[in-house]
Formats: C-alpha cells, structure tokens, sequence
C-alpha cells in the first residue's frame, strides 16, 4: 500500500500484470477469477457456494506460492 501510495498505481489488478509472458494468466478463469493485491498475494475467491466434497480450482502460474492457511 505504501508503494502505491507513493509511486501510484493500483492495489489490485489482474495476474497478467505481474506475469505478462505467462499465457495461462490471460485465460478467462485466471481474468474473471483471481486478482493479486501488490506484487505478493494472489487472491482467488470463491463466489459460489460449494457443497462438501466440491472442489475450486485455481490458476498459479509457475513459481513459489505459499498457502496463507499453511505456510510451511
């Protein structure tokens, strides 16, 4: 936030910002559903209910991603 306060910008903007030369990052599913917050936190709502046993899958584009949830 400070970096975007100082430099301007946005906070949050669509993965193909920070992966322009990944494909997968311009597909619709990683457009319509996941954004980053800065450079460092890539966030991937879930904007339906699931029932249990349903499963949501995301696209991460290639390097290290640490679950906030489990960060080991």
């Amino acid at each position: 936030m400070y970096m975007t306060h100082t430099n301007g910008g946005s906070l949050s903007h669509p993965l193909f910002f920070d992966f322009p030369a990944d494909d997968g990052s311009f597909s619709d599913a990683a457009i319509s559903q996941t954004f980053m917050l800065g450079d460092a936190v890539k966030v991937s709502p879930v904007l339906s209910n699931l029932n249990q046993g349903d499963t949501y899958t995301s696209y991460f584009p290639p390097g290290r991603w640490v679950n906030i949830n489990d960060p080991s």
